[in-house]
């Protein structure tokens, strides 16, 4: 019987034989031959879906400075690449990209509520970009005569360096990194590096090798039944976890723009659902780049020379490499001076499940796929960390901006860091990275806390506010919804948190629950907010300027004698000649004329402004006769109910907000162009009593040109950009948040939802923003998208996330409310059956109704 092989040292499942934590020792890791390694995780920003130019080349700054870093520390000898190769930082990146299934942060109040919501169907991406450094070693780490003693002893005794004698390197390699601003990996992206054939999971797994893939098991009775299969000729299910490992043989890119897709080379791979990509390579200064590229130059034009002189013709593509030549070298040789190089590079890419042909995958991408026959386990070695195992033949060179600008440092991710206090908006259309909104986060910035959601009517911003209030309702927090349309009701999502709902014929009967004397903090503001409503009224007609100074006297007075509401002010003044008649009488015969006008305007001094609780707060219009202009008319040209239903919903937005005052709650106001319009002054008093009394406005609109003509671009701290089919509208949302309107951008914001199918049928548009259903079985196929705009200025598409139970009683769409309608109709019927339905009382036998 042969026994197996027993080692006496340990067997590693990869190279890395230890990871170093604490001091100087943090973020090493030294390989399973003894050498070395720095590791540092570049920091990840939006590069695809940079806002602009300059953000992309923000994004790739880090890891270009890191590299530029590593190629100082060179030390050329003669400028000749020969000789001084030795000195050059061998680097090895690892672009790690896993898919993972979304799971909340189990420290978050929602956890439960967000994982029943999501119940392991969302998927998500671990990405990260690790850049590690083989260190040099010097005898004793340069800590005395002592250290250099220890250090050769135990080199004789162990065969390995010390890991003292690499800490004069290592302190010397981590400070150029955090120059760059580099940073140590977390245990999860060491994790993810370490493991990323098995998804970020044990690294030590059953691995099948394939002529054209790799396998992976993470069991022994999945490889046993792998094994089995493929002996007894059947092929493996379709589900068997495969990667398929490829070379880069070459990149197409001369000249090209770093703003260019194109030179997102590392993106495409991403895109194509590249697992891990690394990039091995060894740093030259651009000086022995340039010497180089001239001697190559000058061999060149020799040869050219010679063959003239043998009278041969002249090559073509001799000449055009004589000009490629020249054409680098002069930019080498500018004045700014030129980037390093890379030398020597190897780029390997890890694809997740089979790919059959290379080259069709290639189709459209810069970077040219080769396979790597019969060597898939062995190139899997080679993007292990530490690894020094070479196998792709593929060897180029490049400048680094080509690393820099691949796009290897691009993560779709926007919005405030999660937190206890932060609700989830959705996913990153690109990345699928969580986006979480935190309604406070701007208090804490020097910024007004207004937050807009720009869309057209259908989009969904509704119901896109509901979700956000409903987690907050959840997390014992208040916040008050004003939904001005007719016929809307959103009752059903409101009360499902146990929410409370208010409609405006209601409130007509009330004294003034939104006079602006009676729910202000200081008389000041009250005096100001009501003088602003009465004169936006103006039941005064031609008269209404000349009498602006006696409504702001009349109301002072009247509060400087004891009133409360206006109505009661102005009473004072009138009984007390502080006012005239020519002033109080319009204002009262409006009173009598229009029951809607009370709700804002008090006369009792006993009545009591409107109460909030913790939870959702649903002010809707039900009966009332609220009469709005249509979006976009001038105040004067509105009629005098329709200035009274505006003057009442801008003062149901004040009065919440002091209901809500110190109570960290969220005010919510639906057709929002009623404010916007209102003018600077308006929105500045808007933010100023939300900052002051720590509330967060959010306000959702379909007319975003009304602030921009009015002038409140810096009034609006962030925002969501949702579909708008008026492409004036999308222009503005853009200009509202900064964002470059290019071409595409613009075509996916007003883009349809559906497309012309052949048969006359329609098909899903995915170039639109908009919700996509699936025309036939009104399966929902993605949902809608939104341009998230944060405090930190990014702006990146967001995949709206609305779990199905919350979506089936929020929902505007008609067929999901006739849906909604039909069930309350079939549960009102089973209640009236079951009142019909005699009930037998145990032991009597009579049957009562």
């Amino acid at each position: 019987m042969q026994e197996d092989f027993l080692h006496d040292t340990p067997f590693f499942p990869t190279y890395v034989r230890a990871r170093f934590k604490g001091g100087w020792k943090d973020g090493l890791i030294q390989d399973v031959n003894g050498g070395v390694w720095l590791c540092r995780a570049v920091p990840m920003s939006p590069v695809a879906d940079a806002k602009s130019v300059q953000e992309m080349a923000d994004a790739a700054e880090p890891y270009f400075a890191a590299l530029q870093e590593l190629a100082d520390m060179a030390k050329p000898t003669g400028n000749r690449r020969g000789l001084s190769k030795a000195s050059y930082r061998e680097t090895k990146a690892f672009v790690v990209n896993l898919p993972q299934w979304w799971v909340p942060p189990v420290e978050h109040p929602l956890a439960g509520y967000l994982a029943s919501g999501f119940p392991g169907n969302r998927e998500t991406r671990a990405r990260a970009l690790i850049l590690t450094v083989k260190l040099k070693d010097t005898v004793g780490g340069g800590g005395g005569i002592n250290a250099i003693i220890d250090s050769v002893v135990q080199t004789f005794n162990e065969d390995t360096l010390p890991i003292t004698d690499f800490k004069k390197d290592a302190e010397l390699v981590a400070e150029a990194m955090s120059r760059a601003g580099l940073r140590l990996p977390t245990d999860d992206e060491f994790r993810w590096t370490q493991a990323w054939w098995n998804n970020g999971a044990a690294p030590d797994v059953y691995l099948m090798p394939r002529p054209d893939c790799v396998h992976v098991f993470p069991s022994a009775a999945d490889a046993q039944a792998a094994a089995r299969a493929l002996n007894e000729g059947r092929d493996l299910s379709p589900n068997t976890p495969t990667i398929t490992m490829a070379a880069v043989s070459d990149l197409d890119l001369q000249y090209i723009p770093g703003e260019s897709s194109k030179a997102w080379w590392v993106t495409q791979l991403v895109d194509q659902d590249a697992l891990m990509v690394t990039i091995s390579a060894k740093v030259e200064p651009s000086v022995v780049t340039r010497h180089e590229l001239r001697r190559q130059h000058r061999r060149n034009e020799e040869d050219i020379v010679e063959r003239k002189n043998q009278q041969r013709a002249e090559r073509t593509e001799q000449t055009d490499h004589a000009a490629l030549l020249a054409q680098v070298e002069a930019s080498y040789a500018g004045p700014v001076g030129a980037p390093a190089t890379l030398t020597d590079v190897s780029i390997v890419v890890g694809f997740n499940g089979y790919v059959k042909d290379l080259a069709a995958l290639s189709i459209g991408m810069t970077a040219t796929l080769s396979p790597l026959f019969e060597r898939q386990r062995a190139v899997m070695a080679e993007t292990m960390l530490g690894s020094n195992v070479r196998v792709n033949w593929h060897l180029t060179e490049f400048p680094i901006q080509v690393a820099a600008y691949s796009g290897a440092p691009n993560l779709a991710t926007v919005g405030d860091k999660v937190s206890p206090t932060t609700l989830l908006m959705g996913f990153s259309e690109r990345d699928k990275q969580p986006c979480w909104f935190d309604p406070m986060a701007a208090h804490d910035m020097d910024t007004l806390p207004i937050t807009v959601f720009a869309g057209a009517t259908g989009s969904g911003k509704t119901v896109f506010g509901l979700w956000l209030l409903d987690q907050l309702a959840r997390t014992n927090r208040p916040s008050v919804l004003i939904d001005p349309k007719p016929e809307s009701d959103h009752s059903a999502a409101v009360l499902a948190t146990g929410g409370q709902v208010y409609s405006l014929d209601s409130l007509e009967t009330s004294d003034g629950a939104f006079d602006p004397l009676r729910f202000s903090r200081t008389a000041a503001d009250g005096i100001a907010i009501a003088a602003s409503m009465l004169q936006s009224i103006n039941p005064w007609g031609k008269r209404g300027d000349d009498l602006a100074v006696d409504v702001i006297s009349a109301l002072n007075f009247g509060v400087q004698r004891g009133a409360t509401c206006t109505g009661q002010a102005l009473q004072i003044a009138l009984a007390e000649g502080a006012a005239s008649a020519e002033l109080v009488d319009p204002v009262f015969k409006l009173l009598d004329a229009m029951p809607l006008f009370r709700a804002c305007f008090g006369v009792s001094p006993q009545a009591a402004p409107l109460r909030m609780f913790n939870g959702i707060t649903l002010i809707k219009v039900g009966t009332a006769d609220l009469e709005l202009p249509s979006p976009g008319t001038p105040p004067r040209e509105a009629t005098l109910t329709q200035r009274v239903s505006l003057a009442l919903i801008r003062m149901m937005v004040f009065g919440s907000a002091t209901a809500l005052s110190g109570r960290d709650g969220v005010v919510a106001l639906d057709e929002g162009w009623i404010f916007l319009g209102a003018g600077p002054a308006e929105v500045e008093r808007l933010g100023r009593l939300a900052r002051s009394m720590r509330i967060s406005p959010m306000i959702f609109t379909q007319r975003v040109t009304d602030a921009l003509n009015a002038g409140l671009r810096g009034y609006i701290a962030r925002g969501v950009i949702l579909p708008i089919e008026d492409e004036e509208e999308a222009r503005a949302a853009c200009e509202l948040f900064k964002v470059d309107p290019t071409p595409e951008r613009m075509a996916r914001i007003t883009a349809p939802a559906t497309l012309g199918a052949a048969g006359g049928g329609v098909a899903p548009n995915f170039n639109s923003m908009r919700a996509l259903v699936d025309p036939d079985t009104r399966e929902v196929l993605r949902g809608t998208i939104g341009l998230v705009s944060d405090l930190s200025k990014r702006c990146i598409p967001v995949e709206i996330a609305l779990p199905q139970q919350f979506l089936a009683l929020a929902s505007t769409n008609k067929a999901d409310m006739e849906a909604r309608d039909a069930a309350r109709a079939k549960a009102e019927e089973v209640r009236e059956q079951a009142k019909a339905r005699p009930v037998t009382l145990v032991g009597s036998g009579a049957g009562i109704w």
